[in-house]
């Protein structure tokens, strides 16, 4: 009997270290896994609903089988199938006043957010037909400022910090007689638990915005640190340090020519590459990925309580175990 050794991983998906053995995890070994499992899905959790670093749609597809390409970069059936089934929702809210009289800026920001997946499994490999089934949900909410200062007319610099309150549920039935036989070692450590943690993210940004070939392009290059610690927590095992950082590079472009044809409405595009290290490390299949997304967008200021616009368009994720593309639909984009 061997348990199985969930490695890749992404958020949300048991990872138990337990490769080619037929021993239990020694009760040390246990407490480690279980702690790296909490701090890999706390920073995953941040990155996954940060709504800039992976956006998830309605509907996800392998751009492969609609482009004739065969780019496994790009796209496959199980990527598309592992984005279908987490489910994130995010709710993002932001205040801006002018501070002074040199252009700068204070951005009072709150987010609400909610990232899920259920996934059928074997826990411990057998010969059984039946699946064990696993859900785990981590659900937090999110406080902070940015302040931005016109460092010269193109260049502006951003320095902020969020708080996050965030809850990471574990629900697992054990229904195969091979993982039962385990149940007892893993409930209330691994396993059917709920674990809080606060968890700070300040950021630093450096922005540089010009007009080219009639439309206004902003270069960006974003850096994003994450620390925390679990809180309330009663089990050695459940006091993890989350760790973690990314680093966004690339390009918004809005008003191209086009737009100057539709009154209130807007095309915005967006290119990026993404740097990952920390607990996330090679989560995503990856130390780095590319982000793309093309959205119609149609001003809502007035008419929607703190809603400045909503949008529709189409995202890719290239290089990470998360590529493919979505369906997306968003609001108050920058």
């Amino acid at each position: 009997m061997t348990l199985a050794a969930r490695c890749a991983a992404w958020l949300l998906l048991l990872t138990l270290v337990l490769c080619q053995t037929t021993r239990m995890l020694a009760a040390s070994e246990l407490d480690r896994a279980t702690r790296n499992v909490l701090s890999a899905n706390y920073t995953l959790a941040i990155l996954l609903t940060n709504g800039d670093a992976v956006r998830f749609g309605f509907w996800n597809f392998n751009p492969n089988d609609y482009f004739e390409l065969d780019n496994d970069d790009l796209g496959s059936a199980d990527s598309a199938q592992l984005r279908q089934s987490i489910t994130t929702a995010s709710l993002p809210f932001d205040w801006t006043l002018p501070i002074g009289d040199q252009g700068d800026t204070l951005t009072y920001t709150g987010k609400v957010a909610y990232i899920a997946q259920e996934q059928d499994a074997q826990l411990v490999v057998s010969d059984e037909q039946r699946k064990d089934k696993v859900y785990e949900q981590i659900v937090s909410a999110s406080a902070g400022a940015a302040w931005t200062h016109p460092f010269t007319k193109p260049v502006t610099v951003t320095v902020g910090s969020l708080v996050h309150w965030m809850r990471y549920k574990n629900d697992t039935n054990y229904n195969t007689a091979a993982s039962q036989a385990v149940q007892s070692e893993l409930d209330g450590t691994l396993t059917n638990i709920t674990v809080d943690a606060l968890v700070a993210e300040p950021t630093l940004t450096l922005g540089y915005s010009r007009p080219i070939m009639g439309a206004d392009w902003d270069f960006f290059s974003d850096y994003h640190y994450m620390r925390g610690h679990t809180i309330g927590t009663r089990n050695p095992a459940h006091e993890a340090d989350p760790e973690a950082w990314f680093w966004s590079n690339g390009v918004r472009i809005r008003n191209p020519i086009i737009s100057r044809f539709l009154p209130g409405q807007n095309i915005w595009i967006r290119a990026a590459r993404i740097d990952v290290g920390g607990d996330i490390g090679d989560q995503l299949g990856n130390s780095y990925y590319y982000e793309a997304g093309l959205a119609w967008l149609l001003e809502a200021r007035g008419r929607i309580p703190l809603v400045d616009n909503v949008a529709i368009g189409v995202n890719f994720n290239y290089g990470s175990v998360l590529r493919g593309g979505s369906l997306i639909f968003t609001f108050n984009e920058d």
